[in-house]
């Protein structure tokens, strides 16, 4: 039911303490599935294809494991996530709202 991997955009905001700084190079195949991704997310709708690189610069790879929690409702959010393959239960005051599948995405206010 959970994700098996996902791609954060690194917040700069976190700075030198951040719980994850390094940054990767994202294969062809794999920027062309997160572009499409990313294409509907509406923080990005705006970006020409050199802003869009950009974004591509600050992704990396995150894993987490069914029954992880990934972000706790109230927690300051670091991340904005990718699904690339799984499904992620999305719960608010404990209650299940919804569950994001590849391509699925969360954690926007994070970027903003």
């Amino acid at each position: 039911k959970m994700f098996e991997c996902s791609l954060d955009v690194q917040n700069t905001r976190s700075g030198p303490n951040s719980r994850r700084q390094s940054v990767v190079s994202i294969d062809l195949s794999k920027k062309e599935s997160l572009s499409k991704s990313i294409a509907k997310n509406a923080l990005f709708l705006h970006l020409n294809e050199e802003e869009m690189s950009e974004v591509f610069d600050y992704l990396f790879p995150s894993i987490a494991e069914q029954e992880d929690t990934i972000i706790q409702q109230g927690d300051e959010g670091d991340n904005f996530y990718i699904i690339e393959q799984g499904a992620v239960d999305i719960y608010v005051n404990d209650a299940k709202v919804v569950t994001l599948g590849e391509g699925g995405s969360f954690g926007e206010l994070a970027l903003i």
